[in-house]
């Protein structure tokens, strides 16, 4: 057997497999870009803007939210220029969020999402959309596996289709470009210049999603992109701690009022940010810090700047890992890294890039079907030995 047809092989057999979940896959995750993205959906409402000063701080939203929260301190606290803020709090397994109007401190809204569906839990499209993209809508332990396993074998379904869609002559590339169908073309025709042409067109941006995509669901895969780029493969660590010394003081800093002081911070430092995130520091660990992250554009997460605080002395510490610091400050390869959602999404490119991402997962999700198709008919033609050369339905 020759190296081409066992390529070919690979493309058939890999793509039927994984096809339908492929299929799901690239449909899920164009109709959830149409959420996250802002176009469809109902988003966070705009509210009546007020001073920067004028803006409650965590302590008071915190407070406010402590009855809705259960008794318990927000685990962090997201501002958005213009809009309402968020305060969550993570249990296992789950999330509770308040939107908040941070200029009036009213409540605007209550959602609880579970890792996995819940019977008790009311029906939410977009939360039903995510889970599909995520994990089938499956437990996570087993759909996350199935969906990033599936999205290797893509992978290597688009490296093949790649290679088997190279011609061999000039001619023939002029043909796999842009075809020419006259009157009598006939759809099976049809269907595999569909499959051949716009799949080589829109190929790498579909591997772009999926090898951006199985950073977050195979832990051997980031880890090897990571050391290939020169990072330490323990990702996720963070050393930063605070003096828990300072315990001993006559009056230790508040853990919200430390919140307070690093928001205000952040709002005297990026006046024109499009949104802050903070991470407020957890009550039951002492050594634990705050952590600000700041986003100057809105819908764009890779230039964020990443600070983290002592949470009793307000002393900057140096943040952990590839992802704390400053955007400006950070190696090449750190700076790749913190573009994979951005990658991922489209939004690296703004709005066109984020238009020709939907695009391009709404028509991936059609390959598979347009590929056994094609399979179909040549298994087909050979049992029964027609042409389907002229077929005009």
């Amino acid at each position: 057997m020759t190296a081409k047809k066992l390529i070919r092989k690979l493309h058939l057999w890999l793509g039927i497999t994984s096809g339908c979940i492929v299929s799901i896959i690239c449909l899920t995750g164009a109709v959830w870009a149409l959420h996250i993205h802002g176009w469809l959906g109902e988003g966070d409402p705009p509210i009546p803007s007020c001073p920067p000063a004028a803006i409650l701080p965590p302590s008071t939203l915190a407070a406010i939210a402590k009855d809705s929260l259960n008794g318990r301190l927000p685990s962090y606290i997201t501002y958005t220029k213009d809009r309402p803020a968020w305060l969550g709090v993570f249990a296992r397994g789950s999330r509770t969020m308040l939107m908040i109007d941070p200029c009036s401190g009213r409540i605007l809204k209550r959602t609880s999402l579970s890792m996995n569906a819940a019977a008790d839990q009311p029906f939410d499209l977009w939360l039903f959309v995510r889970r599909g993209h995520q994990s089938l809508w499956l437990p996570r332990a087993v759909g996350r596996p199935i969906i990033n396993y599936s999205t290797l074998a893509f992978v290597i379904v688009l490296l093949s289709g790649i290679f088997l869609w190279i011609p061999k002559t000039k001619k023939a590339t002029r043909h796999r470009l842009l075809p020419k169908w006259k009157k009598g073309t006939g759809i099976t025709r049809k269907i595999f210049d569909f499959h051949a042409v716009a799949g080589i067109y829109i190929s790498l941006l579909l591997l772009l999603m999926a090898l951006t995509g199985m950073m977050w669901g195979l832990e051997w895969y980031a880890k090897a992109i990571h050391r290939i780029a020169g990072v330490n493969s323990d990702i996720q660590a963070r050393t930063e701690q605070s003096d828990t010394t300072r315990l001993a003081l006559p009056s230790p800093l508040d853990p919200m009022q430390a919140a307070d002081s690093v928001f205000r911070n952040m709002q005297r430092r990026y006046p024109h940010a499009a949104s802050f995130y903070i991470n407020c520091p957890d009550p039951a660990d002492p050594a634990s810090v705050v952590r600000a992250t700041v986003y100057p554009e809105a819908g764009i997460y890779y230039n964020r700047d990443v600070y983290a605080f002592d949470r009793y002395s307000l002393r900057e510490i140096t943040p952990a890992g590839i992802y704390g610091g400053l955007y400006r400050d950070a190696p090449p390869s750190a700076r790749l890294l913190r573009s994979i959602y951005d990658l991922h999404t489209g939004s690296y490119w703004g709005l066109p890039g984020r238009i020709l991402y939907t695009i391009a997962a709404l028509l991936g999700a059609t390959f598979p079907f347009t590929g056994a198709y094609m399979w179909y008919k040549r298994r087909k033609k050979k049992y029964t030995g027609t042409s389907e050369s002229n077929d005009k339905r």
